[in-house]
């Protein structure tokens, strides 16, 4: 367990420098820490299912699925083109 938190917090520090995060004001930070927390909770995901199957390519076949069936629904929402 302790071996899926850290990848978790790993993964979501991996990340922590993109070009879209702000930390200028209060509300922007929240975002980002939101933000942060949902990568870092998609890095858990990731490291139990290896962890536990001992198999990296099952990650592909779950979150990334995940990722793929939401993409429509985002695109709607955002109104993405």
């Amino acid at each position: 367990m302790t071996g899926s938190v850290l990848s978790a917090l790993a993964y979501g520090a991996l990340n922590i420098t993109e070009a879209f995060l702000a930390w200028d004001s209060p509300a922007q930070v929240a975002l980002s820490l939101a933000w942060f927390m949902q990568v870092a909770f998609w890095g858990l995901l990731k490291a139990v299912t290896t962890l536990r199957t001992g198999n990296a390519w099952l990650h592909i076949a779950t979150t990334h699925t995940i990722h793929l069936a939401e993409a429509p629904a985002v695109a709607i929402t955002f109104d993405l083109r």
